[in-house]
């Protein structure tokens, strides 16, 4: 901000200023500023990674509309994500670096141009991982994007093929982006049931939906016990839950299985979790990953599990979910 001050331009000003403008009627004012930094340096044809502020600063003095371009992009990200996700803190948004390839993709037009392709390639990145790898890894996925989005072809350009993991074997919290996957699958799961019912929950309380419920035999960790719930009635649910006191469509809603039901025991909850944990997976390869991955050409698409050849052998079985 001090290497771009001058009396005509103040960054931190105007930075304050589109902010309010642009960001603050979907909920992402206080988006963090390495990522508004990371999609400036897009705008003006740098390194996201490397390209030093001094490097910067003079660029964005020669080209000050740049940041109104950036906040325009960031702006129609954040109303994609609100529209498709009902996602309103960018803190949901699986990687950090999803918001800068939207954005930065955006920079010439409105979401709506595109917005099947980049609610398939947000489901595919995030299933398949892609951002855990190298600065150089993110730069190309992002180039991908973009031609993605100009041409509707999309090219996997990174060295290894893309493959899923089961959620079943995911022992992380909330901040890993395979469980923040989860929780929207779980409410795309829920609004077929319900209409709105899964998106209202995300919209109006964001991650505190997606509930953890300690139960007895249950690690930390373990993805079959996690409910898209309202926080106010997660206590409420969970005694239902264990006294088998949930109706068919509340079943129905949060995938649990007629062979998960059987399993229910208060004093060792574990293998319903376990079992449950497969039937989250399956729902998510039958009716999210596999159809996304079919339209963008990347099949066949590795699946990843404790037994890999067992989870594959089994693809196509979703079981009575």
């Amino acid at each position: 901000m001090a290497l771009t001050y001058s009396p005509g331009f103040d960054l931190l000003k105007r930075d304050q200023e589109l902010r309010k403008e642009l960001l603050a009627p979907f909920g992402w004012q206080d988006i963090d500023s390495d990522i508004v930094l990371r999609c400036l340096k897009v705008s003006l044809g740098a390194d996201i990674y490397k390209t030093n502020p001094d490097e910067v600063s003079k660029s964005l003095k020669h080209d000050p509309a740049a940041l109104e371009r950036t906040f325009a992009g960031l702006g129609d990200a954040a109303r994609f994500f609100h529209d498709r996700f009902s996602i309103t803190n960018p803190s949901l948004v699986p990687y950090r670096i999803q918001i800068v390839a939207i954005a930065t993709a955006l920079l010439n037009q409105t979401y709506e141009d595109c917005a099947s392709r980049l609610i398939d390639w947000v489901w595919l990145s995030t299933y398949a991982e892609l951002f855990g790898g190298t600065g150089r890894q993110s730069e190309n996925a992002i180039g991908d994007l973009r031609s993605f989005v100009d041409s509707g072809i999309f090219q996997w350009s990174l060295r290894d093929p893309p493959a899923v993991r089961s959620i079943a074997g995911v022992k992380s919290d909330f901040r890993a982006a395979r469980v923040k996957a989860l929780m929207l699958a779980l409410a795309v799961r829920a609004d077929e049931v319900e209409a709105g019912k899964g998106s209202d929950l995300v919209e109006t309380y964001g991650g505190e939906a997606f509930q953890f419920l300690t139960m007895s035999g249950v690690e930390r960790g373990d993805q079959g016990a996690r409910f898209l719930v309202e926080p106010a009635y997660a206590s409420e649910f969970r005694v239902r839950l264990l006294n088998r006191q949930l109706d068919e469509q509340a079943r129905a809603r949060h995938l649990i299985s007629s062979e998960a039901w059987e399993l229910i025991d208060p004093d060792n909850m574990q293998p319903f979790t376990r079992h449950r944990a497969n039937n989250l997976f399956a729902y998510e390869r039958e009716a999210i990953i596999k159809p996304v991955a079919q339209r963008m050409g990347m099949t066949p698409l590795r699946i990843l599990g404790d037994n890999e050849a067992e989870v594959e052998q089994r693809e196509g079985d979703i079981g009575d979910i």
